[in-house]
């Protein structure tokens, strides 16, 4: 989990609902279950828990769409949190970091796998340098 509780750099969808909002869910919820069967303090660590959770996933989320991270505090109001796992981030580079996706193929800007020497959307050589192969 390197880098998990760090507000810096970008997540994609897959990785925020996997990482951020599914763990936050089970944690509320067992926080829930359990809230009069176990000492207050245990469930008020349980909640502190979600929130960092859920701000320190929200805040990657918005970096991915170029925004502030301090648009993580629309997390709570209502249906924030499951809005922003569906909306896909910019392509390419922002000022956050670089595509949690991977590289984008320099003529048709769609994502291709790394190390790839061709890309499989419009077919352009990878590994010729050349202007040539751009002007497809």
């Amino acid at each position: 989990m390197d880098n998990y509780l760090s507000i810096e750099g970008r997540i994609n969808r897959k990785t925020y609902w996997i990482k951020y909002f599914i763990p936050a869910g089970i944690i509320a919820m067992i926080a829930n279950m359990f809230a009069g069967q176990i000492p207050v303090g245990i469930v008020l660590l349980l909640a502190l828990t979600v929130i960092v959770i859920s701000f320190v996933g929200a805040v990657k989320r918005f970096h991915d769409f170029n925004w502030s991270g301090g648009f993580a505090f629309l997390i709570f109001l209502p249906f924030v949190q499951l809005l922003i796992g569906f909306i896909p981030g910019t392509k390419g580079p922002n000022r956050f970091g670089e595509d949690p996706l991977g590289d984008l193929c320099p003529a048709c800007k769609e994502y291709i796998n790394s190390g790839a020497t061709r890309c499989h959307h419009c077919g352009i050589d990878l590994n010729n340098n050349s202007n040539d192969s751009l002007e497809k």
